[in-house]
């Protein structure tokens, strides 16, 4: 039978210490990138509101605009 000895020993813990640290880095790039994606996906829905709000903001201000009273005829009794 063969004996393994304390460098041996060393050596293979050291090779599946660093197997598993590997293992465990590529699990985390790994969910790094699914969360990289999922904030591009929500920052691209925040942005379509952020646009959708700011269209409507746009258009009560033109349909202000367009009501305001210095763009229709005044009666006399509000002329000074």
């Amino acid at each position: 039978m063969e004996s393994i000895g304390i460098e041996d020993r060393r050596m293979i813990s050291s090779s599946l210490s660093s197997d598993e640290a590997e293992a465990d880095v590529q699990s985390r790039i790994e969910v790094i990138q699914q969360n990289e994606i999922d904030q591009i996906r929500e920052m691209g829905l925040f942005l379509d509101n952020e646009l959708n709000y700011a269209e409507q903001y746009a258009q009560i201000l033109r349909d202000v605009k367009d009501n305001w009273p210095g763009k229709c005829v005044l009666p006399n009794f509000f002329i000074v």
